[in-house]
Parts: structure tokens; C-alpha cells; sequence
């Protein structure tokens, strides 16, 4: 009888090991494969982006408004080539023009493209608009930008996505905000962070610095840090 209890207790020990690593093990792939999934979006995200910024430009007509930018008045009503924003306003985080399309069109290859990018913190949710830019007349301008949070062509680019912060760099420091009818030209760089929630709730953060290489000192730029 007693060898009989201890053969049960040696079999409990053993079963219980077992269970226990593979129980182990399982969740460590899963955390794993959420990880990995994770970071596929972020990646992919992050390099459509740099793209695009990278591909970004202000029309000629601002670009020879004036010889010195910086006393550059300008008028409200001024169409914004370059929007972003370290929050979402209205909902839109970045409204610009470029030539880095993600969608092709047959009529105009290269574009340029008016494209825009919504947040909506309580879907996790980001979502992409993209035209053709038309110059539009206005009065005491040459055009303006068009896409608003009620444009009808809007569509999730990201998923999961629980924080999203952006900071722009002039070239001393970095801002929360970019107009480019304050600044009348590109910021020399764009610093993303974004973090994503998994199936299983862990959180990771990802971060990058887009440069621009039209920047007028584009070699100090690249001893800047995602760190702010």
C-alpha cells in the first residue's frame, strides 16, 4: 500500500512538471507571437510614413514667397502644405502634400498627393486619406488643402494603436506643433512614437526620427535620439 501512494505521489510530481513547463512554455509563445505581430505593424507602419514625409515639399509658390522665411507674414486664411500636430486635432495628426502616394494613380503617378492622417484614440484606431491634390482659388492665395475629418474616403492604415505622439524638429529644438504657415517651410525632422496594445494586453512602444533630406543641416540631425 505505501509503495502504492508513494508511485501515485512520483506520478503527480512528474505530471505536475510537465504541465507546468508546457503551460510555461505556451504562454511565453504567445507573448512571443503577439510580440512579433506587434512589431511587424509598427514596422510597417513607420516606414509607410517615412516614406511619405521624406517625399513631402511645399508648392514653388511658397517656397519663393520670401528670401527671409522667418518675418514672413502670412494670412490666416493661408493654405497649410505641412500640418502636424503632437495631439490629434479635429482628429487629424498630419496633413500634408507629397509625392509618396501609398495608392498610384493611373492619371498622375507622381502625384502630388494631398494625404492625411485621423486618430481616434477610443477605436485605437488610424486612419489614411489620400488625393490627388487640385489647386483650388482663393482669394489672396494661389490654393488650399481640401481633406477634412468628414471626407468620405478615410481607412484604418493601423490597428491597436493606444498612443501615437509626434514632435518635429527645426534644427535647435523640438515643437509640439508644425504649420507651415508659421514656419513657412518643412521641419528638418519628424520624431514618432506610437504604441500598440496585444491580444494578450501587453504594450510596446516603437519609436523612429524621420529626416528630411531637403534639411539645410542634415548631418547634425542624425545625432539626434528618439529619446526627447
Amino acid at each position: 500500500m505505501l509503495e502504492i501512494i508513494v508511485a501515485l505521489t512520483i506520478v503527480l510530481i512528474i505530471f505536475s512538471v510537465v504541465y507546468g513547463t508546457y503551460f510555461a512554455v505556451t504562454r511565453s509563445a504567445d507573448r512571443c507571437s503577439d510580440k512579433i505581430t506587434l512589431s511587424f505593424q509598427a514596422r510597417s507602419f513607420l516606414n509607410k510614413l517615412s516614406y511619405q514625409l521624406r517625399s513631402a515639399y511645399l508648392t514653388q509658390d511658397r517656397l519663393d514667397s520670401s528670401e527671409n522665411p522667418s518675418v514672413l507674414s502670412v494670412p490666416d486664411n493661408t493654405p497649410r502644405y505641412f500640418a502636424g500636430y503632437r495631439q490629434p486635432r479635429d482628429g487629424i495628426i498630419l496633413h500634408f502634400l507629397t509625392t509618396g502616394g501609398l495608392f498610384r494613380s493611373q492619371l498622375a503617378p507622381q502625384g502630388p498627393f494631398e494625404v492625411a492622417y485621423r486618430y481616434d484614440p477610443s477605436l485605437s484606431c488610424l486612419y489614411y486619406c489620400q488625393q490627388i491634390y487640385v489647386p483650388q482659388s482663393l482669394p489672396g492665395n494661389n490654393s488650399k488643402l481640401s481633406i477634412t475629418t468628414q471626407a468620405p474616403n478615410w481607412f484604418p492604415i493601423a490597428e491597436n494603436i493606444t498612443g501615437l505622439e509626434l514632435a518635429f524638429y527645426d534644427g535647435n529644438q523640438w515643437h509640439d506643433h508644425w504649420l507651415d504657415r508659421e514656419k513657412n517651410n518643412l521641419p528638418q525632422a519628424v520624431k514618432v512614437v506610437i504604441t500598440l496594445q496585444g491580444n494578450n494586453a501587453s504594450s510596446e512602444i516603437y519609436s523612429t526620427i524621420i529626416y528630411f533630406p531637403c534639411s539645410q543641416n542634415n548631418s547634425a540631425l542624425h545625432n539626434l535620439s528618439p529619446e526627447k
